[in-house]
């Protein structure tokens, strides 16, 4: 019997940064609120000005986070997740439109 085992899995293919993840999630959260505040804008006679408000922080964070990823993946090279990371900016900065 082998006392060697086979790698479970290769951990430089796989890792990826969890600031990154993170910004694309805020960022598709962003999107969300900013579309249900245009529905409601579009709907109601009084719109929720508080999902506009709601809207622009996600956002505001989305970009903020993308920026430290992206960061973060240039000082290590072994991360990847540069590609959700300019998604999580990209769409932070659509929801920030809200402010304008």
């Amino acid at each position: 019997m082998s006392a060697l085992k086979k790698p479970v899995g290769d951990a430089t293919s796989t890792l990826r940064s969890g600031r990154a993840t993170a910004s694309l999630a805020l960022g598709v959260a962003g999107l969300v609120t900013l579309i249900l505040f245009l529905v409601d804008l579009k709907l109601e006679h009084r719109p929720l000005w508080i999902l506009a408000g709601l809207s622009a922080a996600i956002g505001l964070a989305a970009v903020v986070v993308g920026i430290l990823a992206l960061r973060e993946i240039k000082r290590r090279p072994e991360l990847r997740g540069r590609g959700l990371a300019i998604a999580g900016i990209v769409m932070g900065a659509l929801s920030l439109l809200t402010l304008f």
